[in-house]
């Protein structure tokens, strides 16, 4: 059997190894580009030694542990483990693993685009024509701040849309603010878009600055 996965996340293999014996085990790839000695995060090869003197059968769990961006996007790989023991016995196993691709892009737009105000002008923040095979789709909407960094305007959800104000974009950069756009798949495969509005400042009222940030806070 298959699974699909996120390339962009560590990706983990448990096998489950049942010996009388000592064993050494052994994990390789199907595809020959991918050198799992020199990625591998736990090694490829591991000794499993059993109890001096004892015949009964013991069990072991071996791992295999691949940071992320190993794997190529929408791929597919046969990943094997093969055990032989000290007597001589042998024995394979394979998984076929697939991985997944962000959401191709759709599209994205921001009204007004021009001539808003901070806190005043209510924009539009809409999404559209995005595509996964791995749905649902989600959409998380956000500004960047003061600090240099995103802020959650929208939280992440499967409605595509969301409106609300916004803080005054700097007045170097002629009151341009930017906005992001990051849609995600059910695999959390992800892709952004940004958008930049032009905010102007306007002089409000500590009670109106209060209401902004209590509004900022129940979105995030």
């Amino acid at each position: 059997s298959g699974f699909r996965i996120n390339p962009s996340e560590k990706f983990k293999l448990l096998a489950t190894v049942t010996v009388s014996s000592t064993a050494t085990v052994k994990w390789s790839i199907s595809d020959p580009s991918i050198d799992l000695n020199s990625v591998s995060l736990s090694g490829t090869e591991k000794s499993l030694v059993t109890t001096t003197g004892s015949t009964a059968a013991q069990v072991f769990t071996v791992s295999l542990v691949l940071p992320p961006s190993t794997l190529p996007q929408q791929s597919t790989f046969s990943f094997s483990i093969a055990c032989t023991t000290q007597a001589g016995y042998s024995a394979t196993s394979a998984i076929t693993i697939s991985t997944n691709a962000p959401p191709l892009p759709g599209q994205y737009s921001v009204t007004p685009e021009k001539e808003g105000v901070m806190l005043t002008t209510e924009f539009e923040f809409v999404a559209s024509k995005w595509e996964d095979a791995d749905i649902p789709i989600t959409y998380e909407f956000a500004y960047l701040g003061s600090s240099g960094s995103y802020l959650v305007h929208r939280s992440r959800m499967q409605l595509s849309y969301t409106s609300g104000s916004l803080p005054a974009g700097r007045d170097v950069m002629d009151y341009q603010l930017s906005t992001r756009l990051v849609v995600f798949d059910v695999l959390n495969a992800q892709h952004a878009e940004y958008k930049s509005v032009e905010v102007q400042k306007e002089t409000l009222s500590a009670d109106d600055k209060n209401q902004f940030l209590s509004d900022a806070l129940e979105a995030s």
